[in-house]
């Protein structure tokens, strides 16, 4: 098994890609958020943190765009309302995760932004409107 998801997803992925690695995950292991008693491998506890810091990039990327993606803590920190990227991504970094995956990550989704565009796509519940990435 490909140990980072660079290697899985070199192109980049959209959440759908992640959705369905991580689905065929519950079905071979079992599903530990809702079980409780099925226990991941390490390797896939990582690789599940990899999914998730690429959907803060997704987030990250909704609003404030592919620019802001040089390298882990330059750049692209602030995040606008008083919010870091970083913050977002430091349960990636405290399970294992390295700066030079997180590095390679970011390079990969870049590839996938570029077929990529940012949408509005409605409000909240609570009147918050948000925004989605859409393949053109």
């Amino acid at each position: 098994m490909k140990r980072v998801i660079s290697s899985i997803f070199p192109n980049g992925s959209s959440r759908n890609e992640r959705d369905v690695l991580r689905r065929s995950w519950f079905e071979k292991y079992g599903n530990p958020f809702r079980d409780g008693s099925n226990v991941w491998s390490n390797t896939i506890w990582k690789l599940d943190k990899q999914l998730s810091a690429l959907s803060m990039l997704d987030s990250c990327f909704a609003y404030g765009g592919i620019e802001q993606f040089y390298k882990y803590h330059e750049p692209w920190e602030y995040c606008g309302e008083g919010s870091h990227y970083d913050h977002y991504l430091k349960e990636y970094m405290d399970t294992g995760g390295t700066k030079r995956e997180f590095d390679k990550m970011i390079e990969c989704q870049k590839k996938y932004y570029k077929k990529c565009k940012v949408v509005f796509a409605g409000y909240d519940g609570e009147g918050l409107g948000y925004n989605a990435i859409i393949e053109q």
